[in-house]
């Protein structure tokens, strides 16, 4: 009878520690997957703040490139008004030697 008994509770706390294992190995899984998925969307968000500087920088490159297409047009304009004003200046400094 004893060794029965014995027999018996050996079984109850093998079942026990089985049952308390697979709980843990359930735990780790959770924790596995949630440690996946979290670094999942991690790595979604830096994608998408990657995505956002490269498209911050490339409008303020294409910002830059207009500002600076401006400031070519101004300055070609200037020395179009610049090379009228020098003609017409010795066009009138010739009129005026010619009438001296």
């Amino acid at each position: 009878k004893e060794v029965k008994e014995l027999q018996l509770k050996i079984e109850q706390l093998q079942n026990a520690r089985k049952k308390e294992m697979d709980q843990l190995e359930q735990q780790r899984q959770k924790e596995t997957e949630a440690a996946a998925v979290k670094e999942q969307k991690d790595r979604e968000q830096g994608e998408k703040e990657v995505k956002e500087l490269q498209l911050k920088i490339e409008q303020l490159q294409n910002a830059r490139k207009k500002e600076m297409d401006q400031l070519e047009q101004q300055r070609q304009k200037e020395t179009e008004a610049a090379a009228v004003k020098e003609q017409k200046d010795r066009e009138q400094g010739e009129k005026e030697v010619k009438e001296l």
